[in-house]
Formats: structure tokens, sequence, C-alpha cells
């Protein structure tokens, strides 16, 4: 089913999206992947380049590579920003090296588009339209990275302009970003075909890989209570997440871009713990965010002190 990913939930739309179809509910799509546009546009509009010059499977691991390269030099560019090269480096070291990271290069999944949208959303930190305007490529492409909004809306930054001026221009980034990205998905189709296939699709999924779907794959029969115990909890566990994703920003003790990617992976991280369907590539939604919080903190290190230059007569 995974190695599988790209073909089925990118391939067979972009192929439908270049022949000029409608990117959500095509009959053609329908046909060859029936639940294949259940996603944002950007995951299809970021495959359609190499879905374009590639063959099928060319594309499918160009994309992924793509991505996993595009995230390592992104974190390279905040961890100099924050504390300087080396730091770049090794939080860039770190993502390639990670096993999963790895595994999805191997298989050609497209979770580090997700990835590289939100290391740029913290890169962008300090300028609110350019934050709403990454925050809108992130929450375009999964769609869980939309519980982040409230959080990425109401960061403060160092110079502390205006909370609601802060609000109205993060607003409008996100708001125009987002108009530009569905203009090739609204072109063959409509707003509430996008609804259905995506949000409609998600919310009535089929449970599978999860902690949810486990408890009720193993006990469904033989201990009944305990499945209703398991929608009890995950009814109240949805509520504390919805609850903690709206008033994060008020959590929120630092104004640093460590202290928002922090932020930013305990939301998404609680957001994974509610969802019925799962799979482990998800992770690599908030790798990057937990490899800046834990190795990007701290102080810059000092400049070296340089002797003055000693002229004799």
């Amino acid at each position: 089913r995974h190695t599988r990913y790209w073909r089925d939930w990118s391939s067979d739309v972009c192929s439908s999206d270049l022949r000029g179809e409608s990117l959500y509910g095509a009959a053609a799509t329908i046909r060859s992947a029936p639940h294949g546009d259940v996603y944002g546009p950007v995951v299809y509009v970021a495959y359609l380049p190499f879905a374009g010059a590639l063959s099928r499977r060319a594309a499918e691991q160009a994309a992924g590579l793509f991505f996993t390269l595009l995230t390592a030099l992104l974190l390279f560019a905040l961890g100099r920003q924050i504390r300087g090269p080396a730091t770049g480096i090794l939080l860039a070291y770190c993502w390639l090296a990670f096993p999963l990271t790895l595994y999805e290069d191997g298989l050609g999944f497209n979770d580090s588009i997700v990835a590289a949208a939100l290391v740029a959303t913290i890169l962008a930190a300090a300028h609110p339209a350019r934050r709403g305007v990454a925050a809108a490529v992130a929450g375009w492409s999964k769609l869980s990275p939309l519980a982040l909004l409230p959080l990425l809306a109401g960061h403060r930054t160092a110079n502390r302009p205006d909370a609601r001026r802060r609000v109205l221009v993060f607003a409008a980034g996100f708001a125009v970003a987002s108009v530009v990205l569905f203009v090739p998905a609204f072109a063959h189709s409509t707003p509430a075909m996008f609804v259905s296939r995506t949000l409609g699709f998600q919310a009535l999924r089929e449970p599978s890989d999860s902690l949810w779907s486990s408890l009720q794959i193993a006990y469904g029969a033989q201990a009944p209570w305990l499945v209703t115990l398991a929608k009890l909890l995950h009814g109240m566990l949805a509520a504390v997440t919805g609850a903690f994703a709206l008033l994060a920003f008020r959590f929120a003790r630092r104004e640093d871009a460590v202290g928002l990617a922090a932020m930013c992976g305990a939301v998404l991280i609680a957001v994974q713990a509610c969802l019925g369907y799962y799979s482990y590539s998800y992770v690599l939604w908030f790798a990057p965010l937990v490899l800046v919080a834990l190795l990007a903190d701290g102080a810059p290190p000092a400049e070296p002190v340089r002797e003055a230059s000693v002229t004799y007569v």
C-alpha cells in the first residue's frame, strides 16, 4: 500500500490535471484512484513539474528526494539564522540521517512537502505576511497543519507590532497564497467538490494503524466496553487538542523561532494522537520542528576575539 503512495495519490490525479480535467472528483481519477484526491492542492501542484518531465516511477522518486533535500536546505538556513552555520549543518545532517527520512526516500512518499513548508514557516517567523504565505502552503498540503493557524497568527515577534495589525497581515498573506494555490484546483472543480473529496472523506475515513483502530480490532469482540471507553477517551482527547490548538499562542512563552517550532511541534503531535487513520510517515511532519527545538536552542556562539595588529616604528 505504501509503495504506491505517490502513484495512487499524486500521479493519477496529476495526470488528469495535465489533461485539463478536474483535479477533484474527475471521472478518470475515480476510476484509477477512487480516493486519490483527498488532500490539498499543494501536494498535486508540487508534483506536476516532475510528472510532466519524467516517467511515473522516476517522477515519484525525484519528487520525494527533491522535497527531502529542500527541507534539509531550509533547516540549514534556519539553523544558520538562529545560531550560526554549525547549527545549520547539524540540523540538515540529522534530518537527512533520520531513519524515516531515508525510508521516505526509498519508497517515494510525499510527506517532506509538509516538512519543508513548516520549516519555511518557522524561517519566516519574524514576518507575518511571509509566515502567512508559508502557512498556506503547509495547510493546503495535508490539511492537518491548518490546526497551527491560531498559533501562527498570534505569534509575537521581537519588535512587538500591534496585535491586531499582526493578525491582519498574517491573514492577508494566508488568503492571497490560498487563492493562488486554488486557482488550478478550481479551474475545473468547485469548492463543494473540494470539501467533499478532502474534508468529507477524511472525516469518514476508515480507522487504520492508529491506537484507536488497534483497540477496536483487538478488543472489539472480547471487550466491547473497552471499545466504548476508547471512543469516549478519543472524543475527550480531540476536544482538549482542539482547545490547545486554539489557545496555544497564549501558552507560548518565547517569541523566537525555537519557541515557535516547539509549540508547532507540540500541536501537531497532539493532532496526530487524535487521528483514527495513521501512517508512520506522518512523523516527518513534526520531526524537523522537534530537531529545531532540541538542537537550535541556546545563545549564538561568541565570535572569536581578534588581536589588534601592532605597528612598530
